[in-house]
């Protein structure tokens, strides 16, 4: 067994994952098999409706997350910043990352500062801040340091937000703000992240793109960077598409352009489906998106994600939007048919999914897509409710006929 593997059973069992679950090394995203149509599974229970279906009270994806950020904090606090470092340059090497997407170097990065982002007893600027730093000096050649010091100035940063958007911020706040973000760039102002095969690196430098008041065109190539790296990640996707997403009553152009041009570079890997995961938040944000998106695209999209990948949690998003975007209307938008036939046709995949695909419910997701706001509880709750109506109706269709 190799050092890192011995480090990753060894850290493991200090932050007490369950020997049933614990993952024995990061979750690295092999090529799926190809999935034609619906397991048979899933066909005995289409017209069952939602009775039958299981619930994961805890995802595989809630899981990871707090398991790598339990290591890099554990490993913080021993002091083990040199190890700490390996496992993060050998998870991002590998493209690790938790079923819902996020990078599992990111996560050790970020759980390693929790401590030092405690706030002062005033409730002022975390004082471990400085600490951190001077720990980063000790090693300034260590990529892995430097990316969680950046990520402590960026949870400072947004701390400092709250949830206003920057340019509402009083001067003070939103001087803080930029300041933070700031310092996080020039952390890593030496680690490229394209010299370095470093998609965790490339995904700060698009969390830092206020910094240098990116437009989208810049926007579009910080993230091409950044999906080029690690194609096989939706998130990266997805998260393009939320940073193109007009703000006002602005085009969506640049949008549309980049969600063809990342379907054209990831074919290999998706299909379609890139169309589908740059376009899948905007449309859930901004209903405006049904009247731009190119449909037959799209839902061929849905179709090739489909055919390639059978994981639960990647189905729950797709099924939780196709179920609950079609519904979202703008204030006294008038739509004609042809938008009307769009949504229609998205909903249309949702029960495809709903009645094929899904073997289980991960509520935490259809809340999130909901936009729930609220504790988990409530969230659990209300997710439960929202997938098992849906599913109720695509089965009553499919009974219907």
């Amino acid at each position: 067994m190799s050092a890192l593997g011995m480090i990753f059973r060894r850290v493991l069992g200090v932050v007490g994952a369950p020997a049933e679950t614990a993952p024995q090394g990061p979750p690295v995203r092999d090529a799926a098999p190809l999935r034609v149509g619906a397991t048979r599974a899933a066909r005995r229970r289409a017209t069952a409706g939602a009775a039958t279906l299981p619930v994961r009270d805890v995802t595989r994806d809630e899981h990871d997350a707090k398991s790598y950020g339990g290591q890099g904090l554990f490993l913080a606090r021993q002091d083990r910043w040199d190890e700490l470092d390996a496992l993060i340059r050998e998870t991002d090497k590998a493209r690790a990352a938790t079923p819902g997407g996020t990078l599992v170097a990111e996560l050790l990065a970020r759980g390693a500062v929790t401590d030092a982002l405690e706030p002062g007893p005033d409730g002022a600027t975390a004082p471990g801040l400085a600490w951190l730093h001077e720990i980063r000096a000790e090693a300034p050649e260590q990529a892995g340091r430097a990316l969680a010091v950046a990520w402590a100035e960026i949870a400072t940063a947004e701390a400092a937000r709250g949830d206003a958007a920057p340019a509402a911020l009083p001067v003070a706040q939103r001087m803080d703000y930029h300041a933070h973000l700031a310092q996080a760039a020039h952390v890593l102002e030496d680690f490229d992240p394209i010299a370095l095969d470093s998609p965790a690196l490339a995904a700060v430098h698009c969390t830092l793109a206020p910094v240098w008041q990116a437009d989208a065109t810049h926007l579009a190539d910080l993230y091409e960077d950044l999906i080029d790296l690690d194609p096989a990640n939706p998130s990266h996707m997805r998260a393009l598409g939320r940073a193109l997403r007009p703000r006002g009553l602005g085009p969506f152009g640049d949008l549309d352009r980049a969600a063809r041009a990342t379907a054209e570079r990831t074919a290999d890997i998706w299909g379609a489906g890139g169309y589908t995961w740059c376009w899948r938040d905007a449309l859930l944000a901004d209903p405006r998106g049904f009247e731009r998106v190119e449909i037959v695209r799209f839902v061929q999209g849905i179709d090739d994600i489909l055919l390639r990948h059978e994981d639960q949690h990647l189905l729950n998003q797709l099924a939780a939007f196709c179920a609950l975007a079609p519904d979202r209307r703008g204030r006294g938008a008038a739509e004609d048919s042809a938008i009307a036939g769009r949504r229609a046709q998205v909903r249309d995949a949702g029960y495809r999914i709903l009645r094929e695909h899904m073997t289980e419910i991960h509520p935490v997701v259809w809340a999130e897509t909901a936009g729930h706001r609220g504790d988990r509880m409530s969230a659990m709750e209300t997710g439960e409710r929202l997938a098992r109506a849906a599913l109720d109706e695509a089965a009553g269709l499919l009974r219907a006929g």
